[in-house]
């Protein structure tokens, strides 16, 4: 009876109702609506199903409404058969959705107007057909009027920009600054942060051209890479904190971590490297490549370092070097080259040098004007000057010698202190220290020389062991090979005075000239192997080829002509011009012998004069004299005798106290004595007479062995 009452009452409701507003809640309910439901703690509950019942529900009206129970859950309408759930279709979800279909459902406009999002009513995004933009991020593009071509991407980017064109901003205010400036592009946090008018830079990386105002096509690859650029322009930096100063440099390009760090207003600079020109300020127009690679250079200018550290202290201008740590500690030195590993690593403030080669002058401080080609070429040269050396270790060991030449490896490895020395050749003046004014050309001249001073040596091993010896001149292969402190000797030719140590005042020339001389001195050897084997002898003369050869300890010699004194050993003052003159003597002394073959047999006699072609040629007699062609020929041991004229006594051999004076006079005498010829042909057929006196032409001419004869006259 109760649910008959309600519902009778309900249609009386309907039924009374369909000219006003019904309101259940509320008595004044919507005059639009025809029911009003109002409550300020109940809601309207609609059937529930699940999604099997409301498929059972058969031709459902339109607008019929059903919560379903189960998935997908909510309020589901009719319209044409089918059900829609409430919120799907083209609405989107704020908790997702799902059943979208790719490339038909979308988020965004459908005609040709700017797409924007917002965060708290602030700009957050935005996508512009019309002048081509996209921003995206809070504030990014915030008060872009104009400029078109832009993308933001980040927090902040580009949000001042009003009318720049075709800028990209990525990263946390990126380009915030920027209003004007065209072409930019910034990767990174705080990119071209300050950049207004800026146009063409490039920057990637957290602070990359943070500071950029107005400067343009820069580039900044790497964190706080050209951070504090303002207005400088064409600037590239690649590596953190490269180029970090640079304020208004222009033309920098800046490779490696910490590259060109400090530098503020230098220009035309290039560094690669990790700390490239580190510490430039205002230096310009600089190439540094290598680690370290002119470090500390603040303001120098037109420098070139390629290499690890390579002029890693320079201050000093117009400097170059390539290698490894090559000029690592010049400061204020200027107008040096360095090439090579370590080449003038430790150079500071020496001006004017060029090193080129593996630690060459490693070790010049403060030296002036060298040259050095060559690995380890004036590896210790300090404070020397005005050196050059060309080769392998040439002056390696030099420190404050000046003034030196060295053309060739090894040449003068040795020299120390030693000035205005000249080497040429390999190992030339190797071992020389602090000799002056030598020249060695060739290789292994003056080798041994420490100390020696004024020497020339020029062919291979030309006063090779020379040490402290002064003033001696050698030229030709080896000679004055063996000299070690001899003194003023002049040897030309092959193997001239090879042998001389301490022998001084000798000149020898011609090959093997004066070869076994040790300690003679003043001795004079002009001639294939003259005085060849000369040891001790002094004052010796030998001029012709083979000339005093055998002489070793002979003194006061002379010699002129080819084999004179051949044979002679101790023989002294002894005076032989003419070929083979004096050829036998030996020990003989105080001889005179002028003429080819003169005295050619005597070895040991002393005290005798010959003069004239083969004159006393068989002699080894004493006391004799002969002048004249063939005089005294035959003679051997005759004594005392004296022949004067052609043939005079040709055939004595053992006569003895004759004299004979004029031509053939005693021609044929042998072993006659005290005979006594002045004329032509005197005493000409005497053999063995004795005692005999002819004075005049043909006096005694027919006496053979007759004695106590005198003759005056025509026979």
């Amino acid at each position: 009876m109760k649910k008959l009452l309600i519902t009778l009452s309900f249609l009386y409701f309907l039924l009374t109702g369909m000219a006003q507003s019904v309101g259940i809640g509320t008595a004044t309910p919507t005059a639009s609506a025809m029911l009003d439901i109002s409550s300020s703690n109940k809601g309207l509950l609609i059937p529930r199903m699940t999604a099997a019942n409301r498929a059972g529900i058969a031709s459902p009206a339109d607008g019929l409404m059903v919560y379903q129970t189960d998935a997908p859950a909510g309020i589901y309408i009719a319209k044409a058969g089918s059900w829609s759930l409430l919120g799907a279709g083209s609405n989107w979800s704020l908790s997702g959705n799902a059943g979208t279909v790719d490339g038909t459902n979308f988020i965004g406009t459908t005609d040709n107007v700017p797409f924007n999002i917002r965060v708290n009513n602030e700009k957050a995004g935005r996508i512009d057909p019309l002048l081509n933009n996209a921003f995206w991020g809070f504030g990014a593009g915030n008060a872009n009027t104009t400029g078109e071509y832009n993308t933001a991407s980040g927090s902040s980017a580009l949000f001042s920009n009003t009318t720049g064109v075709q800028n990209t901003a990525d990263g946390n205010g990126a380009l915030f600054s920027n209003t004007t400036g065209n072409y930019n592009t910034a990767t990174g946090s705080l990119t071209l942060n300050v950049n207004t008018t800026g146009n063409f830079n490039t920057a990637n990386g957290t602070s990359a051209l943070r500071s950029n105002t107005i400067g343009n096509y820069n580039t900044a690859n790497g964190n706080s890479a050209l951070y504090y650029n303002t207005t400088g322009y064409e600037n590239t930096a690649n590596g953190y904190i490269s180029l970090f100063s640079n304020t208004t440099g222009n033309y920098n390009t800046a490779n490696g971590n910490d590259a060109m760090y400090s530098n503020t207003t230098g220009e035309s600079n290039t560094a690669n490297g990790f700390s490239a020109l580190f510490s430039n300020t205002t230096g310009y127009s600089n190439v540094a490549i290598g680690a370290r690679t002119l470090y500390n250079n603040t303001t120098a200018s037109n420098l070139v370092a390629v290499g690890d550290s390579a002029m890693y202290n320079n201050t000093g201008a117009f400097n170059t070097a390539i290698g490894s740590k090559a000029l690592f500690s010049n400061t204020t030195g200027i107008t040096n080259t360095a090439i090579g590993a370590d080449a003038m690593s430790s150079n500071i403030d020496g001006n004017g040098n060029t090193a080129i080669g593996n630690l060459a002058m490693y070790s010049n401080t403060t030296g002036n004007n060298n040259s050095a080609n060559g690995s380890s070429a004036l590896y210790s040269n300090t404070t020397g000057y005005d050196n050059t050396a060309n080769g392998s270790g040439a002056l390696r060991s030099n420190t404050t010698g000046n003034s030196n030449t060295a053309i060739g490896a090894a040449t003068m490895y040795s020299n120390t202190t030693g000035n205005s020395n000249t080497a040429i050749g390999l190992q030339a003046l190797s071992s020389n220290t602090t000799g002056n004014s030598n020249t060695a050309n060739a290789a292994g001249a003056l080798y041994s020389n420490t100390t020696g001073n004024n020497n020339t040596a020029t062919g291979l091993n030309a006063l090779t062991y020379n040490t402290t010896g002064n003033n001696n001149t050698a030229t030709g292969k080896e000679a004055l090979s063996s000299n070690t402190n001899g003194y003023s000797n002049t040897a030309n030719g092959l193997q001239a005075l090879y042998s001389n140590t301490t022998g001084y005042n000798n000149t020898a020339n011609g090959a093997v000239a004066l070869y076994s001389n040790t300690t003679g001195y003043s001795n004079t050897a002009n001639g294939l192997q003259a005085l060849a084997f000369n040891t001790t002898g002094n004052f010796n003369t030998a001029n012709g080829d083979g000339a005093l050869y055998s002489n070793t300890t002979g003194n006061y010699n002379t010699a002129n002509g080819y084999t004179v004194l051949f044979s002679n050993t101790i023989g002294r003052s002894n005076t032989a011009n003419g070929n083979e003159a004096l050829y036998s003597n030996t020990t003989g002394y105080s001889n005179v012998a002028i003429g080819a073959r003169t005295l050619y047999k005597n070895t040991t006699v002393g005290n005798l004069v010959a003069v004239g072609d083969s004159a006393m040629y068989n002699n080894t007699g004493v006391g004799n004299t002969a002048t004249g062609s063939k005089a005294l020929f035959s003679n051997t041991t005759g004594y005392r005798n004296t022949a004067i004229g052609l043939q005079a006594l040709y055939s004595n051999s053992t006569g003895f106290d004759n004299t004979a004076n004029g031509v053939d006079a005693m021609r044929s005498n042998t072993t006659g004595f005290r005979n006594t010829a002045i004329g032509y042909q005197a005493l000409s057929a005497n053999t063995t007479g004795n005692f005999n006196t002819a004075n005049g032409y043909f006096a005694l001419n027919s006496n053979t062995t007759g004695n106590n004869n005198t003759g005056i006259g025509y026979d």
